[in-house]
């Protein structure tokens, strides 16, 4: 049910509605890390909005300014996809076509595979052990997001390596701040939390789930915190 102790109660003054506007109650110390968390993820997002919009014009008005027209910039800015054609389902011995159908039985083959994972010789460290973090630098995140590879896909923010490095001196400050707030919090963006998986074709007939190879995309800046 989540932690009731955690209540995020009125907006205090000149705070902006991250959380909700519907909470009641007094902010505990809890609730006030979450909100402070919040804004700094929203601040960096914001950011990278704003850089990530005027890139776009520039691409725009560069084909403008050499061509007179914009088809070329639209190209240049669409983000291509490609979908799984079809899939045998092992299970109905028929080969589906929509998405739909796809989906249900990529989520069936990986669910099995994964329940069979023997986690039984999993081991844990001692938590007596405890040593200080120091404050992480804006030096050694600046050095981490341009040591990122490009063509990377993002995970559900859709952040790209590419725009990270575009806008880094302009959310170097936001990102550290993030950064050692989480250390010294102990708690994590709740967008780092989730991810996508996605198939990617190895070899062979296309319509063998058995063929595709399972790639988790995950936040890119939680991949230059990792560092």
């Amino acid at each position: 049910m989540g932690d009731f102790n955690r209540k995020i109660g009125k907006r205090l003054p000149n705070e902006d509605g991250i959380v909700g506007q519907f909470s009641t109650g007094k902010r505990n110390n809890n609730g006030q890390r979450h909100v402070n968390l919040a804004q700094l993820s929203k601040q960096i997002s914001e950011k990278i909005r704003t850089h990530r919009n005027h890139i776009k014009n520039r691409i725009i008005q560069y084909h403008i300014e050499k061509s007179g027209g914009i088809e070329k910039a639209l190209k240049n800015l669409k983000e291509n996809t490609s979908w799984i054609p079809c899939i045998k389902n092992k299970t109905s011995g028929n080969t589906e076509t929509k998405r739909p159908e796809i989906i249900e039985v990529a989520t069936e083959f990986y669910s099995k595979l994964y329940d069979d994972v023997d986690y039984t010789n999993t081991q844990y460290l001692p938590e007596d052990n405890e040593e200080t973090i120091l404050p992480i630098l804006e030096t050694k995140v600046r050095k981490a997001i341009l040591s990122q590879g490009n063509y990377k896909a993002p995970g559900d923010d859709g952040i790209t390596n590419e725009i990270l490095k575009a806008c880094v001196d302009y959310i170097i400050e936001a990102i550290t701040n993030l950064f050692n707030n989480i250390l010294t919090e102990e708690i994590i963006p709740q967008q780092w939390t989730s991810s996508t998986i996605i198939l990617l074709h190895k070899k062979g007939d296309k319509a063998e789930i058995n063929n595709y190879r399972p790639i988790s995309l995950i936040s890119n800046l939680y991949k230059v915190f990792a560092k």
